[in-house]
C-alpha cells in the first residue's frame, strides 16, 4: 500500500502525482491512500467515495465530514515523521519534496515489491513511471471520470466552445493557457510570458491550421481582450475546474509548462505544445508535429 502523506502544489501537480502512484498500484495489485488530495475530491467519481480518496476507489460512497477528512491528512504527516525515524515497524517510507534529482522510479521492481510486502509512506512530488501510465492509462483515466455535477458543467462548457463549429467542420479548436497569478515569482518567473509571445504563437498556429481554427483563452486572471483583437476567441470560465474543462475540450493546447493543462492533455489525448522561452525563434519553428499528449507531469 502507498501513502501519499503531502499536499504537493494545486490540481494539477496533485492529480498527476496521484495518477502515477495508481498506475504503480494497479501494476502489482496493491492500493493508494492519499488524504492530502480531499480538497478536490469531490470532482472526480473515483475520489469522491471514500472516507479519503483512495485507490481501488470503495464499493459504496463514504460521506465524512471535511474536518474529518483534514484529521486524516494530518495523521499521514505525522506518520511520516515517525516512519523517517525509525519509529513506525512495518513500514518504508520516501521523500523527495520538489527536487527532481531525488525522483522515485515507481515502475522499479524494486520499488513495486515494496509496496506489495507493507505500506510505504511518500512525502513530496517526484514518483514517475511514465511506462506504468500509458500501461495503465485506461484505468487512471477511468479512476479520474468527472463526478455527475462536474459532468453536466463540462457538458455547458463544451457546448460554448463548439456551438459555432457546426457549419465550420474543419475548424480546430486551440486552448490558450496562460498561467500569471503564481507564475510572476515561480522559477524567477521564468514562465511568466507577455501577451505579446502568446498571440505571437497563436498567429503561427493559425498559420499552420491554414486559418481553420478559434481559440480558448484561460487565464486565472482577468485579461485585456483587445490584445486578441486580430482572433476569433472564446474566453474560459476563469475559475480552477471550468478552465481545466474548456482546455479539455479543445484539439490542440498551448501554454508554460504547466502540470495543469497537462492534464488536460492526459485526460483527453490532446497533443499539448508546452512553451519552454520566450525565444521568437521558437516561434517561427513551431509545427504542429511539436505537440504531444503528455505523460510526465513534470516537464
Amino acid at each position: 500500500m502507498i501513502v501519499v502523506c503531502h499536499k504537493m502544489g494545486q490540481l494539477g501537480n496533485r492529480l498527476f502525482l496521484f495518477a502515477h502512484l495508481i498506475a504503480a498500484a494497479a501494476e502489482c495489485d496493491s492500493s493508494v491512500l492519499f488524504p492530502g488530495f480531499t480538497d478536490y475530491a469531490d470532482f472526480f467519481w473515483g475520489t469522491s467515495k471514500g472516507i479519503v480518496p483512495r485507490y481501488p476507489a470503495p464499493a459504496r460512497p463514504v460521506a465524512w465530514p471535511r474536518a474529518m477528512r483534514e484529521l486524516l491528512y494530518l495523521a499521514s504527516l505525522n506518520a511520516l515523521r515517525l516512519a523517517k525515524r525509525g519509529l513506525l515497524p512495518g513500514t518504508s517510507s520516501f521523500e523527495t519534496r520538489w527536487d527532481n534529482t531525488r525522483m522515485v522510479d515507481i515502475g522499479d521492481p524494486a520499488f513495486l515489491g515494496l509496496i506489495v510486502r507493507r505500506p510505504v509512506l511518500c512525502g513530496g512530488f517526484f514518483y514517475r513511471s511514465p511506462r506504468l501510465l500509458k500501461k495503465h492509462a485506461s484505468l487512471v483515466r477511468a479512476y479520474f471520470t468527472l463526478s455527475p455535477d462536474m459532468t453536466t458543467y463540462a457538458a455547458k462548457i463544451e457546448a460554448k466552445i463548439r456551438r459555432a463549429e457546426r457549419s465550420k467542420t474543419e475548424e480546430r479548436i486551440v486552448g490558450v493557457h496562460i498561467r500569471r497569478r503564481d507564475y510572476r515569482v515561480f522559477r524567477g518567473g521564468i514562465y511568466f510570458y507577455r501577451l505579446d509571445l502568446f498571440t505571437a504563437y497563436m498567429r503561427r498556429i493559425r498559420e499552420l491550421l491554414t486559418g481553420h481554427c478559434r481559440f480558448v483563452i484561460c487565464c486565472e486572471e482577468p485579461l485585456e481582450h483587445s490584445a486578441f483583437a486580430d482572433f476569433e476567441i472564446v474566453v474560459g470560465p476563469g475559475d480552477l475546474m471550468g478552465d481545466l474543462l474548456a482546455l479539455s475540450a479543445c484539439d490542440y493546447i498551448i501554454g508554460p509548462p504547466s502540470t495543469f493543462s497537462g492534464w488536460a492533455s492526459f485526460s483527453r489525448e490532446i497533443p499539448r505544445y508546452f512553451i519552454q522561452s520566450a525565444d521568437p525563434v521558437c516561434v517561427e519553428r513551431l509545427q504542429l508535429s511539436d505537440f504531444t499528449v503528455e505523460w510526465d507531469g513534470w516537464t
